[in-house]
């Protein structure tokens, strides 16, 4: 993906030796073969061929359920450069990629799979080690019981997906590479829980698509900084016993803006 800009190999090491990337191969994550399979989709994106495009979105959908979220990215493209044809191949791609390896896996394992493949990531509610907005939230609905908290635990994640979805649809329309980036890093962004495995999801893309420019190094300190403060406050809760649990709260908004 970063060849035509002569990038290509400092892409490969940054990955790597990336200390987050070991991390989290080391412990047996999934998550970066998954965006393994969405740098390949948009490397077949940029080559126009849209039914293996499609066909590796779909994988990766079956593999972790987030890679939906590119649909509309990777079919505006699709419309752009092929038109209905384009379209067309797009969607039986993701169809015959991601239907065959779900049904099978459904027929092996039954209701457990949709339990632990779906079901579980759609109402997953951990306020330990995460970095989302919504941990403080979490931790008082189930200390407190209350109704209202826990509606707006329903509400209030899907509202900022979808505006912040639309933002990087409409910010990089004609950017497939940029979009996908920016549409993964604000989904983890804004997800109700939000762990470091979750950087796995975007950090790839980062490597292959970003720009070592000013702005976006100046980004990333800003992003590594409220991420060493997150870290720093959370040592004191979890380990020290510490109660920090608003200075913690403050530092997961900082987290957000920052990934903003």
């Amino acid at each position: 993906v970063r060849r035509d800009g002569g990038a290509g190999a400092a892409a490969v090491w940054g990955w790597h030796l990336n200390p987050i990337a070991i991390a989290l191969c080391t412990r047996g994550s999934w998550d970066c073969a998954v965006a393994g399979l969405v740098v390949f989709a948009l490397l077949a994106a940029k080559r126009s061929r849209w039914f293996r495009a499609g066909g590796l979105v779909g994988a990766a959908a079956h593999l972790r359920l987030y890679p939906v979220i590119y649909g509309p990215a990777f079919a505006w493209r699709a419309w752009k450069t092929a038109g209905v044809r384009g379209v067309a191949a797009l969607g039986l791609g993701f169809v015959l990629g991601a239907a065959p390896p779900t049904v099978l896996a459904y027929v092996a394992h039954g209701d457990a799979y949709l339990e632990h493949a779906v079901l579980y990531h759609v109402g997953r509610e951990d306020h330990r080690h995460n970095f989302s907005v919504f941990w403080l939230p979490i931790y008082l609905s189930g200390a407190l019981g209350d109704d209202r908290l826990a509606l707006f635990l329903k509400l209030a994640p899907f509202a900022a997906h979808a505006a912040l979805q639309a933002a990087a649809l409409v910010g990089r329309p004609d950017d497939l590479d940029a979009c996908v980036l920016a549409q993964t890093l604000l989904f983890v962004a804004a997800n109700k829980v939000c762990t470091a495995q979750y950087f796995a999801w975007w950090l790839p893309l980062a490597v292959a698509v970003g720009r070592a420019d000013g702005p976006t190094l100046r980004a990333a300190a800003r992003w590594g900084a409220w991420a060493a403060a997150w870290l720093g406050v959370a040592y004191a809760l979890e380990f020290l016993g510490w109660g920090v649990h608003v200075p913690l709260w403050l530092c997961s908004v900082g987290f957000f803006g920052a990934n903003v």
